[in-house]
C-alpha cells in the first residue's frame, strides 16, 4: 500500500496540471491494478479541504462532493472511514469547516464528552462547547 499527500489528491480532483495529473493517475491506477489501495489520512483530507477552498475557491458544496467522491472511490483507503463519514455528515449540515467536525468526531471516538472551542458558530454544534 502507498499513501498520498494532499498535493496528489488535489491533482486527482482538479486535473489542473496536466503533467502532474498524468503522474498521479498512473500511480493510483498502478496501485489499483495490484489490488493495493492508496491510503488517505485525516491530515491529508483536511489539507485537501483547505486547498480546494483557499487556492481554488471551491464552495462548501463542491468540497462535500469532492470528499464524497474520494470516499466512494475504491482506489482509496480512508483513515477511520466511519469517523470521516460522520464528520462529513456534520459538515454537510453545519456552519463550520470539515476539519472542525473531524476534530470533534476524533475526540468523541477517543472518549471526550465535549470539544472546547473559541469558535462561536462551532460551539452551537452538538459535541462542542464555547470556551469561557
Amino acid at each position: 500500500m502507498i499513501a498520498a499527500d494532499s498535493n496528489l489528491v488535489v491533482r486527482h480532483l482538479t486535473h489542473d496540471d496536466a503533467r502532474q495529473s498524468f503522474v498521479v493517475e498512473r500511480i493510483f491506477q498502478s496501485g489499483e491494478a495490484r489490488g493495493e489501495p492508496v491510503f488517505l489520512g485525516h491530515v491529508v483530507l483536511c489539507e485537501v479541504c483547505w486547498t480546494l477552498s483557499s487556492a481554488y475557491g471551491f464552495r462548501k458544496d463542491a468540497i462535500v462532493t469532492a470528499l464524497e467522491a474520494l470516499l466512494a472511490d475504491r482506489t482509496f483507503l480512508v483513515q477511520e472511514r466511519a469517523v470521516v463519514e460522520q464528520a462529513l455528515a456534520r459538515y454537510r449540515k453545519g456552519g463550520a469547516g470539515f476539519p472542525d467536525y473531524l476534530i470533534g468526531q476524533i475526540a468523541k471516538r477517543e472518549g471526550a464528552t465535549v470539544t472546547m472551542t473559541f469558535d462561536r458558530r462551532l460551539s452551537r454544534a452538538p459535541g462542542f462547547e464555547l470556551a469561557k
